[in-house]
């Protein structure tokens, strides 16, 4: 419990909390640093004609996505693993998401080549008249799950907290859509820090400790 929350302290840079140390943020500094000098570039992997490049970077820039980098690496460091997802918007072409260990299940076949991914993350909407006084500084909580597979997506959004255990049937039938992937894949690729020997799981920076 202790060591978590060393964890979470330089995850959140708490630098007022009673969880701190300089060897894990110190650390984490130093890769972010290296790892945004040296490590991070953005290409396609073919571009004859010289057009896919700058809109590579026209989405980058729409999604802000230098300004993540920092908190995305220390959680990538942290946890281990992340997946980036995206998803088509009419105003940036498409939303580069980046979620966390526990944001995110990645199920693969045989072959370790990944066939469903299933997401949840929260939002606030506006407090409406009724709600005023019960809701949160933020807004009114929303939750979504998303169930991403090369043919469809399934998306439950609700207002209590989803599980990824919990049976698709048994989740909220009030919000729930089902349509087909225009895409035919699944726009998302997992990140793995330390991968094993079969590229299918990977292990935060500092779990050795955790384990002594």
């Amino acid at each position: 419990s202790m060591f978590n929350d060393l964890l979470e302290a330089a995850r959140l840079q708490d630098t007022v909390g009673d969880s701190l140390t300089t060897v894990i943020p110190g650390h984490l500094q130093q890769m972010v640093t290296l790892t945004l000098q040296k490590g991070v570039y953005f290409f396609p992997v073919q571009d004859t004609y010289g057009k896919r490049t700058p809109y590579l970077q026209k989405i980058i820039k729409l999604n802000k996505l230098d300004l993540r980098l920092p908190a995305i690496i220390r959680n990538f460091l942290i946890d281990g693993k992340g997946l980036f997802y995206l998803q088509p918007d009419k105003s940036k072409d498409y939303c580069i998401h980046f979620f966390k260990r526990d944001q995110y299940r990645a199920y693969r076949d045989a072959s370790g080549s990944i066939e469903e991914v299933v997401v949840i993350y929260k939002y606030y909407v506006k407090n409406s008249m009724m709600s005023v006084g019960l809701a949160s500084a933020k807004g009114q909580e929303k939750w979504v799950r998303l169930s991403i597979t090369a043919s469809k997506i399934v998306k439950v959004e609700s207002d209590t907290k989803l599980s990824f255990d919990s049976p698709i049937e048994s989740l909220p039938l009030g919000g729930k859509e089902e349509y087909p992937n225009e895409l035919g894949y699944i726009a998302a690729v997992e990140l793995l820090n330390n991968p094993n020997e079969s590229g299918t799981e990977g292990y935060g920076e500092f779990e050795p400790f955790a384990r002594e």
